[in-house]
């Protein structure tokens, strides 16, 4: 799903100081939560608030269809291959996945695995936004 929201190449990956502050807000608005989750750190999750509000909205199955199909993809995934797969989402983004796998992920075997992966994520993820 295509956004405005701009990142930057960090430490981990891909980085947007606009969609931290963008959850920030959220957070204060009682939309979202933080939870603790030993020994992984924190992880975000709706409200009860903001699920009442979703049940609400008829657009709301076919975002809640997504959001299913993302979850069940990337929900056991380590910090590890999260931060691979969103930084070959950057790189696919920022210079096309239509540039040769060869020249996208030259560093290793995990960098090629993960674009591999969101190649195959994306055109998965094609026929649940159908």
């Amino acid at each position: 799903m295509p956004s405005n929201i701009k990142f930057i190449l960090y430490k981990h990956g891909p980085y947007s100081f606009q969609l931290s502050e963008h959850l920030q807000e959220l957070i204060a608005d009682e939309f979202i939560q933080v939870r603790s989750r030993p020994p992984y750190g924190p992880s975000l999750e709706l409200s009860d608030d903001a699920n009442l509000l979703s049940r609400s909205t008829e657009a709301d199955s076919s975002l809640a269809r997504k959001i299913d199909f993302i979850t069940a993809r990337l929900g056991r995934k380590g910090v590890g291959d999260l931060e691979r797969m969103a930084t070959a989402v950057y790189v696919n983004e920022k210079y096309g996945a239509h540039v040769p796998l060869e020249q996208r992920a030259t560093t290793s075997e995990a960098a090629r695995n993960a674009f591999l992966e969101v190649d195959q994520l994306q055109r998965d993820s094609q026929r649940i936004a159908a």
